[in-house]
Order: structure tokens, then sequence, then C-alpha cells
């Protein structure tokens, strides 16, 4: 089975005194895959005027630098790097490069786990790929009620199984 490591959305606008606190684990994270080797992929929020979040939603933000740049302290271990218009981190060139790599697992991490972490595991879910969802290094910048009805809704969604710590994820060898 090949995996992959999907880091969504850990951008300079995400990161906050809510979410802050997933910085080093998504780091640890990243590393443990990269040392495998597991491939890494980073997704960024882009954020237009024209979009349902500005039309519907009355949500102009993220649009521009320096909210949509990722943060510096992952900046170093960026190869693949997507960017996205909407929830879903699963846009047709993320699913071309996981076909062409036969990944049949895809442990995602990031920000935030109510809109853009659920979204993306469940689209991997319907699409035949196993999401594994590292719960301790998802946050929400919106903050702790925000993400545990995220981590609630992915497991009536893909499954309490599919939710891990990091401890759980290394612990089981990463694969």
């Amino acid at each position: 089975m090949a995996s992959a490591l999907i880091v969504i959305d850990v951008q300079r606008g995400m990161v906050n005194e809510n979410s802050q606190h997933v910085i080093p684990k998504v780091i640890e994270l990243i590393r443990q895959a990269m040392a495998k080797p597991i491939p890494v992929l980073f997704t960024r929020f882009i954020n237009h005027a024209h979009s349902g979040y500005v039309k519907w939603m009355a949500w102009p933000r993220f649009m521009d630098s320096p909210e949509v740049d990722l943060h510096p302290e992952i900046l170093p271990f960026v190869q693949a790097q997507f960017e996205k218009p909407g929830y879903t981190s699963l846009i047709p060139p993320v699913r071309t490069w996981l076909e062409e790599r036969g990944i049949t697992r895809l442990y995602c991490c990031g920000v935030d786990t109510e809109c853009c972490v659920l979204k993306t595991a469940v689209d991997a879910f319907e699409s035949n790929i196993e999401p594994i969802v590292v719960h301790d290094a998802c946050a929400s910048h919106s903050g702790q009620t925000a993400h545990d009805a995220g981590l609630f809704l992915l497991s009536r969604f893909i499954g309490e199984n599919q939710i891990r710590s990091l401890d759980e994820v290394v612990g089981a060898q990463f694969t």
C-alpha cells in the first residue's frame, strides 16, 4: 500500500493563537514521512473575488500575501505544493499526483479540521483512498470547539479508526 502525507493549508492566515500549537506536530509528521520515504504534498487555499466565500459568506480573506503564504516554519520542507480554490485538496492536479505515485493511503494534517481537512478526508474516502487524519496535527483557527466538531463529523464520515494521534501513526511504522 503506497502512502502519502498531505499538509493542508498551514498558511500564515490560518495559523493564529488557536492553531499555532500544531506546527511542531505537523513538522514532526513531515520529518517522519520524509524519513520513510513517504511523499509529502502541501496545499494552499487561495480565495478569489467571485467565489462562494465572497458571494454567500461575505468572507473576502485569503486572496493575497501574506495570508495565503505557507507558514515560514514549514517552508523548508516544501517540495510539491498545490493551490486550491475551495475546501477540498483533492483537486485534479493533486489527484493526478496521487495516481502517478499509486497512492492508496493518505495521511491528513493541517488547518482547519472542520473545513478543509474534513472535506479532503471525505473526498479521499469516496475516491477509495484510505484517509487517516492525524488529529493532534490538525487544528482550527476558529478554536477548539470547531476542531472538536470536525473530529466528530470525521468519525461519522470516515470511521473512528481513521482518526489517529501522531504517536499512533509513528508507532505503527507510518507506512
